[in-house]
């Protein structure tokens, strides 16, 4: 499989006292709530301290996905390929033959598409588009956000440039 044209989508970047003041939020957060736990009996302490674990995992899945996930759009000889990247680990999510293309246009709204996926970083980008396939006999949708490039080559390749 010959790659064509590769492209990243990430998160635009958050000023470093924009991190420093989430962090402490978090932790007095969690001092807090650890200082109003220990004055709980010791059977509701327990289930509390099980809440907070559950809410300091919820932040961090949070944190985790919403501001280091990355998604890179790939064109090959093939079709396209949409994968994620969380820190190093990149992760194929979907593979798009370019025959099974029905539509693209900007926006995004699908239309006619059974289920709908969304693999950009910024749902308010302005670069949105969305894109219709045909597998199985189902449609399926997809919401990312490629460059201008990206876009000519991909309609390019589909026929429809």
């Amino acid at each position: 499989m010959e790659i064509i044209l590769k492209e990243r989508n990430c998160q635009e970047k958050v000023s470093g006292g924009r991190v420093f003041l989430f962090i402490i939020a978090t932790v007095l957060f969690i001092n807090l709530a650890a200082a109003l736990i220990n004055r709980f009996a010791p059977v509701a302490a327990g289930f509390a301290s099980l809440l907070l674990i559950l809410a300091v995992m919820v932040i961090a899945y949070r944190v985790m996905t919403g501001k280091a996930t990355e998604y890179y759009y790939i064109l090959t000889d093939r079709g396209l390929l949409i994968h994620r990247a969380m820190g190093i680990r990149e992760i194929k999510l979907m593979e798009i033959p370019y025959d099974g293309i029905v539509e693209i246009k900007p926006g995004g709204e699908t239309g006619d598409a059974e289920k709908t996926y969304y693999f950009l970083c910024n749902r308010k980008d302005s670069r949105r588009m969305s894109l219709v396939f045909e597998d199985r006999g189902k449609k399926t949708g997809v919401v990312f956000a490629p460059s201008r490039e990206f876009l000519e080559a991909l309609l390019g390749l589909t026929g429809r440039a």
